[in-house]
C-alpha cells in the first residue's frame, strides 16, 4: 500500500513538473493552482489551456 501511495505522489510530481516547465511557471505554483489558492493571470490561463490543446473555458470553467 505504501508502495502504491509512493508510486501517485512520483507520478502526480513529475506531471506537475512538466506542465510547469512547459508553460514557465513553478511547480509550486501548479499545486497552488490545483488547490484553488492561485488564481492565474489571463496568460497563464491561455498557456495551460494551450498546453492540454484546449479552450480556456474547458480548463478553468
Amino acid at each position: 500500500m505504501l508502495s502504491s501511495l509512493l508510486l501517485e505522489i512520483e507520478l502526480f510530481t513529475v506531471f506537475t513538473l512538466r506542465l510547469a516547465d512547459k508553460v514557465g511557471v513553478t511547480r509550486q505554483t501548479i499545486v497552488s493552482l490545483e488547490k484553488g489558492t492561485y488564481s492565474p493571470s489571463l496568460e497563464l490561463a491561455f498557456r495551460i489551456a494551450r498546453a492540454f490543446d484546449l479552450f480556456l473555458e474547458k480548463v478553468f470553467f
